[in-house]
């Protein structure tokens, strides 16, 4: 019993060395909490940036005339090959022509596979 009962003692000293210990650090820790709510600002500015009086780079208009070049001319080249796919099948002879390559070209990938 005497070994059971000292066991017993020690332990419960641990848990109150533990449980003192506990709270030194929660006392801390609020505590540290408390100071950096007070401190405020974590970013400070140490100079202003001051707008350049020009733009060197990149030059709008030269930006907007160029994707309106573009445009217009990837609009132009889209315009042609519709109307000349418009016209190619309503070629009978030509719409046959092309059916008949494309029926052999996807035949030799078929095969292929």
């Amino acid at each position: 019993m005497p070994e059971a009962s000292l066991e017993n003692v020690r332990k419960l000293r641990d848990v109150k060395y533990n449980e003192t210990i506990f709270d030194i650090l929660a006392r801390q820790f609020e505590a540290a909490k408390l100071d950096e709510a007070k401190e405020g600002e974590l970013i400070q500015v140490v100079d202003p940036a001051i707008p350049p009086d020009r733009r060197s780079f990149p030059k709008r208009g030269l930006i907007v005339i160029g994707a309106a070049g573009i445009g217009l001319l990837v609009g132009i080249l889209v315009a042609l090959l519709q109307t000349g796919f418009r016209q190619v099948k309503n070629t009978p002879e030509v719409a046959q022509e092309l059916h008949h390559h494309r029926s052999s070209l996807f035949s030799k990938n078929l095969s292929r596979n």
